[in-house]
C-alpha cells in the first residue's frame, strides 16, 4: 500500500510535491527525530480510515485543511 502526503511540512518533497510512503507487509516501522511528523502520519491514517479526529481536534478545523 502507498500513501501520498501533502501539506505536512515534514513530508514535503522537493518543489512542494506530495511525498510518498510505501507500507510493507506484515509491518512498517515509522521512525524519525522528535517533531518529524510520525504521530501526524498515524493520526492522518486513523482519520482517513475511521473518520475519527485525533484528541484535541474538537471540530477537525485544526487538523484538516481543505484549501477549496
Amino acid at each position: 500500500m502507498t500513501i501520498l502526503i501533502r501539506g505536512i511540512r515534514s513530508f514535503e518533497a522537493e518543489g512542494g510535491e506530495a511525498a510518498t510512503i510505501t507500507f510493507f507487509s506484515p509491518v512498517t516501522l515509522i521512525t524519525g527525530h522528535n517533531g518529524s511528523g510520525k504521530t501526524t502520519v498515524i493520526e492522518c491514517l486513523k482519520y482517513a480510515t475511521t473518520g475519527i479526529f485525533p484528541p484535541g481536534a474538537k471540530t477537525g478545523g485544526v487538523f484538516v485543511n481543505d484549501p477549496k
